[in-house]
């Protein structure tokens, strides 16, 4: 009898991470095929959380909650763009001269 051992290495692939008006914690990972990771996410001032947009592209899907984006279902080296919009005005008080 024969015993053969073999052992595989699950394939890895780079994702980057950008973001639109904000920063992140890490430009990149390396993240194994299938497995999830995360990076923490800052609006620059003006700009919110609320309301962003990811875009990973067909390689990864990604999440964000809070602060954390979750990047999971890796397939392939990938790019995920995160686009955080601009804060709300907020009224303030005071008077408004009109015109008749």
């Amino acid at each position: 009898n024969t015993v053969c051992t073999l052992k595989f290495k699950l394939q890895s692939y780079k994702v980057v991470v950008k973001v639109n008006n904000g920063s992140v914690d890490a430009a990149s990972k390396t993240i194994a095929y299938g497995k999830s990771d995360s990076f923490t996410i800052t609006a620059n001032e003006g700009y919110t959380l609320d309301g962003a947009t990811v875009d990973c592209g067909n390689t990864a899907t990604g999440t964000l909650t809070n602060s954390k984006l979750q990047v999971s279902g890796i397939s392939g080296a990938s790019t995920c763009t995160v686009t955080l919009p601009a804060k709300p005005i907020e009224p303030t008080e005071g008077t408004v001269d009109q015109e008749a």
